[in-house]
């Protein structure tokens, strides 16, 4: 009922504001034949209360909201969740009515705000104040790229501000990447995680691309409606069916590469609310845990296999890196290592390292009597046969969670930082990219949770010859929702990005591996304990985008800020341009 619902929605988008009857508006347009009976049919009987609703300016921000979140479930949606929004717009622009733009972009900020909670609403299950800071925050940023394309509209003409829109979304992005309050889940390229058939291409591009894939067949939309002229209507066909024909033909040809390496990930199912850590009720001690690790890494190992990894913060020691090996944890392991010499393991822990004085202490570096100035770091641990433990600390870190914006002007309010199953405050990060090389020669990338999200992020790794992509996480926080499931898809886009096979360790789930085209070769049950083995193939080459990042938000921006400033003195010198009027 959802699903004929929600494409009911649609074929109102499509006919709205006609003064003819809905299916008299679609047999007039002539734009998308094939739709005409099922959307007619769906939309002609809808009583005129609904009709007189969605024509309101709230009725159209509510069917973008619904279209957007619902595109987080399915894809299809995504490619007319902007129309109402934009109608909207040329409707309010046409009107004599005092502040119609700020009216407008508040219709635009509900719209965002349904939006992001339909999508990521899950998050309320971490943290109840998180999932309103992350919607309302997120929500009032998607609506920035919308002021800049009105302004534009009526700096230029409508046709510049429609490319302008492309261009300020794709710059949001873009900025959205590199900053404390980052948080790019719901970058419109991974809504096609669940099917990388469709965005093989995404190794030229990387999910900006599909931004532009989404935003431009929206306004091909938008044109066929406004304008009544098919081009539109054929332009919006050939638009959604090339790169996805293009798509689907690279993915049937293209063929693995690489050598082969086999690999194991566990995956221990340690609940974080209630066993994993001291304090819980039913609290597993630390050195039962790595007994499961390491009962779970045996019952598949075998003398071929060249890695094991383990989830994010599967260590509850506090590590401290200098004498790691000292700890009863590390020790464990490394008697494992020790008699499997060929085979290396990645395991997540939360480690620090202390400064001498508070003027070699970083900005995220706290303060106690017994341990002085010191940094706290999300750590991916690894270790082999006779060889010194190597760290890597995650660098993309959760806002409001793991680093408090901002730190430098807001350090005083580091005491007050949520506490999510490790110590408040800030973390530490660090400013490259570590790539992690095996006694065997195998070289692997360590991606510790939410900085999997992150496409140019990855990409470093494969500028510094990683063969692997290993992903380590804990989702357990969010619990059997949405959340991990979309945590887990996103993996596959960083697969075709780079052309890398993906290990996956995560501790309640879902584990698993990808190959290169975004396939998943295997994976586990969410909220079991398991473990996985496989053969992956170890890849160096470089794909277009992991050699040049997200060249296309670089290029974006600078074409964005040169056009608005055009914009902007042509305003000044030749006046204002007001409606919805593009080429016919």
């Amino acid at each position: 009922m959802i699903y004929f619902g929600s494409l009911r929605i649609s074929g109102i988008i499509f006919c709205f504001y006609q003064k003819k009857s809905l299916s008299m508006a679609f047999l007039q347009n002539q734009v998308f034949l094939p739709l005409k009976f099922f959307f007619c049919t769906m939309t002609t009987a809808t009583p005129p209360f609904w009709m007189s609703f969605f024509r309101s300016s709230f009725g159209l921000a509510l069917i973008s909201g619904l279209l957007l979140a619902f595109s987080w479930y399915l894809f299809l949606f995504i490619f007319v969740g902007f129309v109402p929004l934009l109608w909207a717009e040329a409707r309010a622009a046409t009107t004599a009515k005092k502040c119609w733009r700020l009216r407008w972009l508040g219709w635009v900020y509900l719209a965002m705000v349904i939006w992001n909670t339909g999508a990521t609403w899950w998050i309320v299950n971490a943290s109840p104040f998180g999932v309103v800071f992350a919607v309302l925050v997120n929500a009032w940023l998607m609506t920035l790229p919308f002021w800049f394309y009105s302004l534009t509209k009526q700096y230029i003409n409508p046709t510049y501000g429609l490319f302008g829109w492309v261009l300020y979304w794709v710059s949001y992005e873009y900025l959205h990447l590199d900053w404390d309050l980052s948080w790019p889940w719901l970058q419109l390229g991974n809504v096609f995680a669940p099917v990388p058939w469709l965005v093989q291409w995404y190794e030229i591009t990387g999910v900006l691309g599909g931004a532009i894939w989404v935003l431009l067949a929206n306004i091909f939309i938008l044109g066929a409606l406004v304008t009544k002229n098919r081009r539109y209507g054929y332009a919006f066909a050939f638009w959604l069916i090339l790169p996805a024909l293009g798509s689907y033909l690279r993915y049937v040809t293209y063929t693995q590469q690489g050598s082969p390496v086999e690999v194991v990930v566990v995956q221990p199912n340690i609940d974080p609310y209630t066993e994993k850590f001291i304090g819980s009720t039913q609290h597993i001690p630390a050195d039962q845990q790595v007994a499961r690790f390491l009962a779970l890494a045996a019952s598949k190992a075998t003398f071929n296999t060249r890695l094991v990894a383990f989830p994010e913060v599967a260590l509850t020691e506090f590590v401290h890196e200098p004498t790691a090996t000292m700890q009863t944890s590390i020790a464990q392991l490394n008697q494992f290592v020790q008699q499997n010499p060929q085979t290396a393991l990645l395991i997540g822990a939360t480690t620090y390292l202390n400064y001498p004085n508070a003027q070699k202490a970083t900005v995220t570096a706290r303060f106690t009597q017994d341990l002085g100035y010191f940094d706290v770091f999300n750590s991916a641990i690894f270790l082999q046969a006779n060889q010194a433990p190597l760290f890597y600390h995650k660098s993309k870190l959760t806002p409001g969670v793991e680093i408090m914006p901002f730190a430098t002007a807001l350090k005083f309010m580091n005491d007050y930082m949520l506490d999510f199953g490790g110590m408040s405050g800030s973390l530490g990060t660090q400013e490259e990219r570590t790539v992690l090389k095996t006694n065997t020669q195998l070289q692997v990338a360590p991606v510790i949770c939410y900085e999997s999200v992150y496409g140019d992020f990855v990409g470093r790794y494969s500028r510094k010859q990683a063969q692997l992509i290993c992903i380590i996480t804990n989702d357990a926080w969010w619990g059997n929702t949405p959340g991990h499931r979309q945590h887990f898809q996103y993996a596959r886009l960083r697969a075709i990005e780079n052309r890398k096979d993906v290990l996956r360790s995560a501790n309640t789930g879902i584990s698993g591996f990808i190959n290169q085209r975004g396939d998943i070769l295997q994976k586990s049950q969410y909220w079991t304990q398991d473990c996985l083995r496989a053969t992956l193939q170890a890849n160096d080459q470089l794909t277009f985008y992991a050699r040049y990042g997200d060249y296309l938000g670089r290029l974006s921006l600078f074409v964005a800020v040169a056009l608005f400033l055009t914009g902007w003195v042509r305003y000044k010198v030749g006046g204002v341009k007001k409606g919805l009027s593009l080429p016919r």
